[in-house]
């Protein structure tokens, strides 16, 4: 029960985003044993990082998360840890990262590292506020987390994946903001970011950034992928893009990506389903 705080806090769960770290294995096709292992070397310095950065969030917003009915039971704010035990843990998970990437990937990759380190540090202390960049803030890790797996694997990721996640990283930002927007009960107990959106504005975001992210998709299909048959795969992304819309209004879901991937079979059904299509055509339907 004593690690159970620790545990919590690192949000493990939360570490299915840096699977992105394995999109160049993925749609590059190298299934081999040398590159699947430094794509998991960046994978882990990721989670490390990652948690090394939650840390730091929860201990700068402790104070404002006691006055929260959810966020108050987080375990600095509710003190089950001290925030000297806190960024002692966050510290070491930083070391930790940043040695395994530079050691593990190399001098590219431990800078990415870094990168990641500063950028979410400035959006912990004033860049969360600002509307609009807050959420490029965030797609930006989602940038860094595919750019480190592809450096790991020594090849230059396509500037059409890089557009697909560009925009599906934004769709899943501004329908977070939707969503904790259509939550809103009391005002200073929320994002202060959030007066500067409006439902309007959210909803003529979120229809750019999934129309965006569906043709971003469908034009590497036909222009950049190497496979004649993967097209096969296109519906999956179109539904899995319009169900995660229909969660986010009918279900008030979005505030929380990951928990809404493990929860919703739906979801799961359609990525598992991509996944398998995907490499069926790879391997069986040239």
């Amino acid at each position: 029960m004593l690690l159970m705080p620790y545990i919590k806090i690192l949000r493990p769960h939360q570490w299915i985003k840096n699977l992105f770290c394995f999109v160049g294995v993925f749609f590059g096709g190298f299934f081999t044993l040398n590159y699947i292992s430094l794509s998991m070397i960046a994978f882990i310095s990721f989670c490390l990082a990652s948690s090394a950065v939650y840390v730091l969030n929860d201990l700068y917003d402790a104070p404002q998360d006691r006055n929260h009915p959810k966020k108050r039971l987080r375990p600095i704010a509710s003190g089950q840890i001290s925030p000297l035990n806190a960024a002692i843990l966050g510290a070491f998970l930083a070391i930790i990262a940043i040695g395994l990437s530079l050691f593990g990937i190399g001098y590219f990759a431990c800078s990415l590292i870094l990168i990641y380190f500063i950028i979410n540090f400035l959006y912990t202390l004033k860049l969360k506020h600002v509307v609009i960049l807050d959420v490029f803030i965030i797609s930006f890790g989602f940038m860094l987390r595919l750019i480190i797996g592809n450096s790991g694997i020594g090849i230059t990721p396509s500037h059409w994946v890089i557009l697909c996640t560009l925009m599906l990283t934004l769709f899943l930002g501004f329908a977070k903001r939707k969503s904790e927007l259509m939550a809103i009960k009391d005002k200073n107990m929320t994002r202060k970011v959030l007066d500067d959106y409006s439902p309007l504005l959210l909803d003529i975001f979120l229809s750019i950034t999934a129309a965006c992210s569906i043709m971003c998709y469908s034009l590497f299909i036909i222009l950049g992928a190497s496979y004649q048959h993967i097209w096969i795969t296109v519906p999956f992304v179109i539904y899995g893009i319009m169900y995660y819309i229909h969660l986010l209004i009918s279900k008030n879901s979005g505030q929380d990506t990951a928990k809404d991937i493990f929860q919703d079979k739906h979801i799961l059904i359609t990525i598992l389903l991509f996944v398998l299509s995907y490499l069926f055509v790879m391997f069986y339907w040239k």
